[in-house]
């Protein structure tokens, strides 16, 4: 079903221990088999649920939580994630779940569909009201009464939590700030170390020659520990900068055949050291779209080297690009590697997500490449997906625009 025009989210009341008790809203189909009485954590998939038991506990510690982000399974939308944001009155604990960017909009919808609702009842109760008697219009009087109440608290919830979402924003803004700062400030220090490292490492040279074989590959080790290291202050800061909305495109026309050999080329000599072929699958038809160069190529440069990370000497990586209409392409990096179980593949996109599947040559890896790449490609109003089987190899495809300026 086509969940374009649709304000997806969902709205209900539970216990302080997440037992569903009353559902105010639901547009994502959720409680289509799990409705009241259910648990928040039958909601989520499996690698959410203690997140899911730690966001009931912030709200009983804290009376509200906001933006927290958790992962479904497939359903009728095909939604894999959705922020949630709670506030506790009494024993009962208001939760709404929506996708972060149509928050107050969903929030605005809640609110006319509950004012509906209410005038709604109003019409049927001055009906009914006619035909009852005195003891049936007193009950209903007194519904309707409570009714208003919970309409009220709903509205009193949705202000606090409007208020907590200006405090919690400006707490993040902070925290990415920090963080960008921290990495910024370890970067130069480490890009010096594995500079110096890599200058010593120079069989050729005279003073290497001198070190004993221990000495040799402790060397090593500081060579690959600090550009690890490295790799990882400049994942952080990316994803820093994404958190934070500042992943800000600078769209030019691209030639994506001229894009897609100049990553290869990148990549060659670290596939050649494995015994690896790199091979592109030419487009029969000029192939330019309007992109941010630099972004795609960190896209491409992501996904090849992952191939080859996890791929097995002797295999090879084929790229491929083509037109699926006039106003899409599609990219694809397919690797003759190990595959990937299909339990595990929905969690591959997922920020310092991590995979049974271990690479080949002993390379590490920090969990966040994949995770920058689905927010590049989405930026460009895109999407990625993999197709693997294991013990054959996996596919990563992604569809782009052709003018992601528009």
């Amino acid at each position: 079903m086509n969940s374009k025009n649709k304000k997806l989210g969902v709205a209900f009341t539970c216990n302080v221990e997440g037992k569903v008790k009353d559902i105010v809203s639901d547009t994502c189909g959720f409680f289509d088999e799990k409705g009241e009485g259910n648990l928040l954590t039958t909601l989520v998939d499996t690698e959410s649920i203690e997140k899911a038991l730690n966001f009931l506990e912030f709200i009983k510690e804290h009376d509200t939580a906001h933006n927290w982000e958790f992962f479904f399974e497939n359903n009728q939308y095909d939604i894999d994630t959705l922020y949630f944001s709670g506030a506790k009155n009494g024993d009962e604990i208001f939760v709404i779940g929506t996708s972060k960017k149509d928050d107050d909009e969903f929030l605005d919808e809640l609110m006319k569909i509950n004012n509906e609702h209410l005038n709604t009842l109003r019409s049927l109760m001055k009906e009914s009201s006619l035909e009852k008697g005195k003891k049936s219009r007193s009950q209903d009087n007194k519904l309707f009464t409570e009714l208003s109440k919970l309409n009220n608290d709903l509205a009193s919830a949705q202000r606090e939590l409007a208020k907590k979402t200006a405090e919690l924003e400006k707490l993040n803004e902070v925290k990415n700030e920090m963080l960008g700062m921290a990495s910024h400030d370890l970067r130069n220090p480490l890009s010096a170390i594995m500079s110096l490292s890599e200058i010593m490492l120079d069989e050729k040279d005279q003073d290497f020659q001198n070190l004993s074989g221990e000495q040799k590959e402790f060397l090593k080790q500081i060579h690959r520990s600090s550009q690890f290291m490295l790799s990882i202050i400049e994942e952080m800061l990316d994803i820093s900068k994404i958190e934070s909305g500042k992943i800000n495109l600078d769209p030019d026309l691209i030639d994506m055949e001229r894009l897609v050999s100049h990553s290869l080329n990148l990549n060659r000599r670290l596939a050649e050291k494995k015994e690896i072929s790199l091979e592109f699958t030419e487009p029969v038809q000029e192939m330019e779209i309007t992109a941010d160069a630099q972004k795609l190529e960190q896209v491409l440069n992501n996904l090849i080297t992952n191939a080859i990370k996890y791929s097995h000497s002797g295999t090879h990586i084929t790229v491929r690009i083509q037109r699926e209409d006039e106003d899409s392409i599609i990219l694809s990096v397919e690797d003759a590697g190990q595959g990937i179980p299909e339990k595990e593949q929905k969690n591959l996109f997922k920020p310092f997500s991590k995979t049974s599947v271990k690479a080949t040559g002993g390379e590490m890896s920090t969990g966040l490449g994949l995770a920058i790449t689905r927010r590049i490609v989405e930026a460009h109003g895109g999407e990625i997906w993999v197709e693997s089987e294991v013990g054959k190899g996996s596919t990563f495809f992604v569809r782009l625009p052709t003018d992601a300026a528009e």
